[in-house]
């Protein structure tokens, strides 16, 4: 079996805790350059010492690595994202197929998981990584996503537009959302199943008592997702009204939401179509200014688990400053004017927005070019997802 792993900000120990409870016994580093400046103990002169003194094997392949660049005629023109585009035009090479055959061989007698630095799978090449194991292993043609995919000499094409062939092999999902409550058994990383797995896994974060002690109106996580969702739309945490409908963006705010977004409310709130996932899922309580920020928690605990169960997702909105920190990171802007301004860097796949409350009024006034620029073509990129054609 092989697992993913993105190392992120973890300490050492903890990655060391996550690779031995899943009984991996080594390491394939798929960064194209080992080191990290911001968690040295994931760095090539560092990381193969620490991982045998646990009895932990550590293999570097560059050729794995990510940073390719996209042919001219790429045929994977259904990749939106030109890193990914790149990545998938080199995985038709020799290169690559020599370096998958050195990892299904390491595989053969160890439990084997792919390391990469992004937390988030379906953010990292190293999900291209684990299609292709996929397509080597001989079931893509009977997974949903095969109309999608054409398979031939273990090579995996995205011809067209539609959404990314992210597939459920062995694959694990090792954000931060291995740990479901404090009283929880060791830590394990999470196996990618097909869809019906996000069921429980929304059954389970509607069910957290994480924070409870802290939550002044109580917990009611509020979130909806499906497995078709091709929108997803990242607000802060519910408000009091919210809290008590138990219906996200059930206030002006959403109202207004919904004008932007040019989505009647029937649609806006089908899980089919449409997942809804706040940084915060309970309402935090007041503070001096107004609401406070969302609970760190429900991130830690929830997201990635949750994004990774929707494979289909083409437009992330990321409406106020935590979900573009979260989500962008270091490319987003030194304030939130100024990443919303540039909104057209990180389309078509984000679209960074304010807030969308009435008091924010005197923003909308102070930058008319949201309404005469941005909005017409937020109405337009929503619209070519063509939501009325997703099924059940």
């Amino acid at each position: 079996m092989v697992f993913t792993i993105g190392h992120s900000s973890r300490t050492i120990e903890d990655f060391i805790g996550l690779l031995w409870s899943n009984e991996v016994a080594e390491v394939i580093d798929v960064r194209t350059i080992p080191r990290s400046r911001r968690d040295p103990q994931f760095n090539l002169e560092t990381l193969p010492g620490s991982l045998a003194a646990a009895g932990i094997g550590y293999s570097h392949m560059s050729g794995l690595g990510g940073l390719r660049h996209a042919r001219a005629d790429s045929p994977n023109i259904g990749w939106h994202n030109a890193s990914f585009r790149g990545y998938a035009d080199y995985m038709q090479s020799p290169e690559f197929a020599a370096n998958v055959d050195a990892v299904v061989a390491l595989a053969r007698s160890r439990q084997c998981a792919l390391m990469c630095a992004e937390a988030v799978p379906w953010r990292c090449h190293r999900s291209l990584i684990a299609d292709a194991l996929l397509v080597r292993g001989g079931t893509l043609g009977g997974h949903p996503w095969a109309p999608r995919a054409q398979a031939a000499c273990a090579h995996l094409v995205r011809p067209s537009r539609g959404p990314a062939c992210h597939v459920s092999c062995s694959r694990v999902n090792s954000g931060s959302g291995e740990t479901m409550n404090a009283a929880a058994p060791p830590r394990r990383l999470e196996a990618i199943t097909p869809s019906q797995d996000l069921d429980s896994v929304l059954a389970a974060a509607r069910g957290c008592r994480a924070c409870e002690a802290r939550l002044p109106l109580g917990p009611r996580p509020v979130l909806q997702a499906g497995y078709t969702s091709r929108l997803l739309v990242v607000g802060q945490a519910p408000g009091v009204r919210v809290h008590k409908s138990g219906i996200p963006w059930d206030d002006p705010s959403g109202e207004r939401l919904r004008n932007w977004t040019g989505l009647c409310e029937n649609r806006f709130y089908d899980a089919r179509h449409v997942a809804i996932i706040p940084m915060g899922f309970c309402y935090p309580g007041r503070g001096q200014g107004g609401d406070l920020p969302p609970r760190r928690e429900c991130a830690d605990l929830w997201l990635d688990g949750l994004l990774a169960r929707l494979p289909h997702v083409e437009l992330t909105l990321l409406i106020g400053l935590y979900a573009q920190r979260h989500f962008l990171g270091r490319r987003r802007k030194a304030s939130l004017t100024e990443t919303v301004k540039a909104w057209r860097e990180f389309a078509p796949d984000f679209i960074p927005l304010p807030h969308p409350s009435a008091r924010n009024t005197p923003w909308f006034q102070r930058n008319p070019w949201f309404e005469q620029e941005l909005l017409p073509a937020l109405r337009q990129r929503v619209g070519l997802l063509k939501l009325d054609g997703v099924t059940a």
